[in-house]
């Protein structure tokens, strides 16, 4: 199956999300994907502290095997996210982040990050409904309230884990499922809410 190189489309997990946080600015953004300047831009002045962390190319650093169940992946995130204990987010950006950790690696995850969150914190996520997916992660571009731009690195495919809802309820202790968006390009869209 060949994907686009490119598609700018309407994401209305994004145009929820910006309705939701209005003309105020939020505390802190934490962004799971590569650095990208129109997403700094975008939130340079809604958030005080935009925090990238490129979660995927980390791990890729690591050189651990997501398939080994003895490792406490809850550790491995904690060494990756490393910020100070008073740090918060109102918001993380996973993109598509999450359908290249297998379960056991969201779960440690979403252990890891709870510290940095508070009652409210909103996760956005897209998730692969199809049953192949790019063998990288996507670069996602905010175009605006409601509009984003995703790029594939490689042409190269590989299986998608096809995560479902309950799923993600599962793997993702303490979040709660907001909002879900499924669209035409193939994506579920999901807004998360930080209950603990």
């Amino acid at each position: 199956m060949k994907h686009q190189d490119k598609e700018e489309y309407v994401s209305l997990a994004l145009k929820a999300l910006m309705e939701q946080i209005g003309e105020d600015s939020v505390q802190g953004v934490l962004d799971l994907g590569p650095a990208v300047g129109t997403n700094v831009d975008f939130f340079s002045n809604r958030s005080r502290n935009f925090y990238v962390a490129d979660l995927l190319r980390e791990l890729e650093k690591q050189q651990l095997d997501g398939s080994d169940n003895e490792i406490r992946w809850d550790s491995v995130f904690v060494e990756l996210l490393p910020y100070e204990k008073e740090t918060r987010f109102d918001v993380i950006l996973a993109w598509d982040v999450l359908n290249y950790l297998q379960k056991h690696q969201i779960g440690g995850f979403a252990k890891a990050v709870q510290p940095f969150c508070k009652p409210g914190t909103t996760l956005l996520a897209q998730i692969a409904t199809r049953k192949s997916m790019p063998a990288r992660s996507r670069r996602y571009h905010i175009l605006g309230n409601e509009r984003l731009l995703y790029q594939n690195s490689t042409q190269a495919v590989r299986s998608s884990p096809l995560y479902c809802e309950p799923d993600l309820r599962r793997m993702l202790t303490g979040f709660e499922v907001k909002n879900t968006y499924l669209l035409r390009n193939g994506t579920h869209e999901y807004l998360f809410s930080y209950h603990p």
